[in-house]
């Protein structure tokens, strides 16, 4: 039996785990993310390696995919710790730094702030919103760690092609291939291709993997969305090859900016919108262009409540 320190988080839905200890092998990665994932056990979407030691703090994922959601989740859990990591910077009251991330080729940018009411921010990018953290909650001036609110507005900035073409691929109407840095979504309007019972997801999804011959990648997800007046919503089922894991999740992040993606390379026009997840919250995209055909910035935000946080007791290593 191995005891492990965790913390279970809620970026919008999409409960993460995430384990304060370097990523094992990824074999011995796969046993630990599903006995943790099971209901009978604590219970998650996904599973996260922390090195907080490491000297730019790395989140390792169960299949070394890309996150956003996880990313957005570690951010927030380094607030709360105070990790040096991240600086406050009074100009836009919010902690600011670089992490690693798994699938990401270089290191990420992330934003945190604390939220206000019912947890339901909008920072994106540093936009407003929400309020202010004490000065010193991420490890500020007066070098003291303190710990933050238990939700916190956090935001990551993804790293995208410069030109649409690369990121964008159409394959039929109503859907088109989204690739980004370590996930690949498969993104599906609702209306020409509905959304399948989750008795067929499964089946559904598996086939347009290997139709779009995105077998070997290190996740991939088919995204339902629609869109009704000016609000979106998406329906994300996620599969992470090396866990073998498929989950119908109840938000995620990556899929949010992928719509964003898609939708803003297609008209012409920034993406700058609160996304419906399945669980009922929002996750906001914020999506510009830098010219014709060319994407500028791609951030996701939005709350990220702190859910469980204690010790693991993991029986398959």
């Amino acid at each position: 039996m191995l005891n492990v320190p965790f913390a279970k988080l809620s970026p919008g839905g999409n409960t993460t785990i995430l384990l304060s200890i370097p990523a094992p092998p990824i074999a011995e990665r796969a046993r630990m993310a599903n006995e943790l994932m099971h209901p009978l056990h604590l219970g998650a979407e996904q599973v996260g390696f922390a090195d907080m030691g490491a000297e730019l703090p790395r989140l390792e994922m169960m299949g070394g995919e890309f996150c956003g959601n996880a990313a957005r989740s570690f951010a927030a859990l380094l607030a709360m710790e105070g990790h040096p990591a991240l600086e406050y910077c009074d100009t836009r009251g919010e902690c600011e730094g670089m992490v690693a991330i798994s699938g990401a080729h270089t290191p990420v940018q992330v934003r945190v702030r604390t939220c206000t009411g019912s947890g339901a921010g909008k920072t994106v990018g540093g936009s407003q919103g929400s309020s202010v953290p004490e000065k010193g909650a991420c490890g500020g001036a007066d070098g003291t760690p303190r710990r933050a609110a238990a939700c916190l507005d956090a935001s990551v900035r993804l790293t995208v092609p410069d030109m649409v073409g690369e990121c964008l691929h159409a394959v039929e109407q109503g859907m088109d291939v989204v690739r980004l840095q370590g996930i690949t979504h498969v993104m599906l309007d609702a209306q020409k291709h509905p959304l399948p019972t989750p008795l067929e997801q499964g089946e559904v999804c598996g086939g347009l993997r290997r139709r779009l011959g995105l077998e070997g990648e290190a996740a991939a997800g088919c995204v339902w969305y629609a869109r009704h007046g000016d609000s979106w919503r998406i329906d994300p089922v996620v599969w992470v090859r090396e866990t073998g894991s498929t989950h119908y999740e109840t938000g995620c992040g990556s899929g949010t900016v992928a719509l964003g993606l898609l939708v803003a390379g297609r008209s012409g026009e920034p993406f700058v919108r609160d996304v419906r997840q399945p669980s009922g919250q929002c996750i906001r995209a914020a999506v510009t262009l830098a010219g014709p055909d060319r994407f500028g910035q791609a951030w996701i935000g939005g709350p990220v409540r702190l859910v469980a946080r204690g010790e693991a007791f993991l029986y398959s290593v």
